[in-house]
């Protein structure tokens, strides 16, 4: 993650076998265009990476952590909807601007 400090990372965990993580990747390939210059957006499989899983405390799928320079700044479980993700987003990345 610090090889792009100058970007915000949101992190997503999520499960296959969870219909929640599958709606969530849908509202993520819609979003992430608007973001392509401030957000880098990274998906990890929980049961495929059961160490990040653990280190990140991840109790339920889908949820995202938001980094900015190798810090946590923001971090959601569940599904949201698209608006509720970008203003979540845009807390960080507008005020840079």
């Amino acid at each position: 993650l610090s090889q792009n400090s100058d970007k915000i990372v949101l992190l997503t965990f999520v499960s296959s076998w969870s219909g929640s993580s599958s709606i969530l990747n849908e509202i993520i390939k819609h979003i992430a265009p608007e973001f392509e210059e401030t957000v880098i957006f990274l998906k990890i499989d929980i049961d495929k990476a059961k160490r990040l899983k653990h280190k990140f405390d991840i109790e339920n799928t889908p949820t995202s952590i938001l980094f900015q320079n190798d810090q946590v700044i923001d971090k959601f479980e569940g599904l949201l909807s698209k608006t509720k993700i970008k203003r979540r987003i845009e807390n960080f990345t507008l005020e840079d601007e």
